[in-house]
């Protein structure tokens, strides 16, 4: 039985010119750019880092302006100033980033997971605010991930997968990201596990279905 989940965020290097896009992307501050989304929709103006950080933001990606043009809203204009972008738009910016953000994390883990000779069940997040669920078996060892924008969530059923979460995490790393481990589970409350989730066909699907953050909100564990 699982003891608890372990929580870890991941991070990057600051946005630079000599990052790959992929180290770009993870780069991004997400919440940070949620924050921006609410200020500018409350008529506040954006302090100069928030406008720098979005500037950042979208040269990373206009790398593909197709991804980025399906989720800005219809009346968008590409080319406007940032600061002249509607609260909307940022928030767009922000989901693009987000889902960019988990499924570079998701891949990383599925292929460190697969190279290990892990099967691999995979149910992609969806919307921005929803975890990608992954289930792994190999031989009598079973591991779950939910994998969020910036972070992922790993539980195992007994002592003998902690190895496989210190592979994801070098697997991380070898990508050049930071991978810090937090206790993201207020303080007091008891530890939940991932393997409390009710759903299916599989528990990477309850992942999927039941686990979601609000931006700016660490997540929190609900098995009920």
């Amino acid at each position: 039985m699982s003891g608890g989940p372990t929580w870890l965020r991941v991070l990057s290097q600051p946005l630079t010119a000599d990052l790959t896009r992929a180290q770009a992307l993870l780069a991004c501050d997400v919440d940070a750019l949620y924050a921006a989304a609410q200020a500018v929709t409350a008529g506040h103006p954006l302090a100069s880092p928030q406008l720098a950080l979005l500037a950042a933001v979208r040269e990373v990606l206009s790398f593909d302006p197709a991804e980025l043009v399906i989720h800005l809203p219809p009346q968008s204009a590409a080319g406007q100033d940032t600061d002249q972008l509607t609260g909307q738009e940022v928030a767009a910016i922000a989901d693009v980033a987000a889902v960019g953000q988990r499924g570079l994390i998701a891949s990383t883990i599925t292929n460190t997971l697969l190279a290990e000779n892990w099967t691999v069940t995979l149910v992609e997040g969806g919307p921005p605010e929803r975890f990608t669920g992954i289930e792994a078996t190999r031989a009598t060892e079973h591991l779950l991930v939910g994998v969020g924008y910036g972070e992922f969530i790993a539980d195992e059923a007994g002592a003998g997968e902690r190895g496989a979460i210190e592979s994801l995490i070098e697997g991380l790393r070898e990508t050049g990201c930071v991978v810090a481990r937090t206790d993201a589970e207020p303080a007091g409350e008891p530890r939940r596990t991932l393997y409390a989730l009710r759903g299916g066909p599989s528990l990477a699907h309850a992942i999927q279905s039941l686990l979601r953050r609000e931006p700016g909100r660490p997540l929190r564990l609900v098995t009920g």
